[in-house]
């Protein structure tokens, strides 16, 4: 029985002096991973009305030739004219500019296009001239909000729609 345990217990003892094995070498750290920055997103493209618009603000008079209106801002030259011509039945839009172009009239209803002109005045605006009846006129006077007057070569110019407008085109209709 001796024998017996001294063959089961000497594979043990003889495992038991095995020398222990090295231990594993660490692990290689992982390369940073690249970071790429991201594309910057699209910028979204605004409809038109709703851009801000430009600061100013209308003003309204008259003369011996009619009414005006005018969008600016205080002590500097007009964005923007709407002048009756009442002996003449016509309004004119005008915007700075020395340069014949295209002007666009637009509201949320649609736009139309018109042949601009240099008056010849000082400061030098261009001026497109517009039939007192004109539906366009309406369809800007019933704009939601915003009408965009845009000039071949110079951009658009965004404002508010206000009575000043409205008043001008009544006044050449009357």
């Amino acid at each position: 029985m001796r024998f017996t345990r001294f063959f089961v217990l000497a594979p043990l003892a003889a495992a038991a002096c095995v020398q222990p094995r090295a231990p594993a070498p660490p692990p290689r750290p992982l390369p940073p991973p690249v970071v790429r920055p991201l594309p910057p997103p699209p910028v979204p493209v605004a409809e038109w009305n709703d851009r801000a618009p430009a600061p100013g603000n209308w003003t309204y008079a008259q003369d011996a030739r009619g009414s005006i209106a005018m969008y600016g801002q205080a002590g500097s030259g007009a964005l923007f004219i709407l002048r009756c011509d009442k002996n003449g039945n016509r309004i004119f839009a005008s915007r700075p500019g020395n340069v014949a172009a295209r002007m666009t009239l637009r509201s949320t209803n649609g736009a139309k296009a018109y042949d601009a002109v240099p008056t010849g005045g000082q400061p030098p605006y261009v001026a497109a001239e517009v039939a007192a009846r004109d539906p366009q006129l309406d369809s800007m006077a019933f704009s939601r909000g915003r009408i965009l007057i845009g000039l071949d070569g110079v951009g658009d110019l965004i404002m508010p729609i206000w009575p000043e407008f409205t008043r001008v085109v009544e006044d050449c209709r009357g």
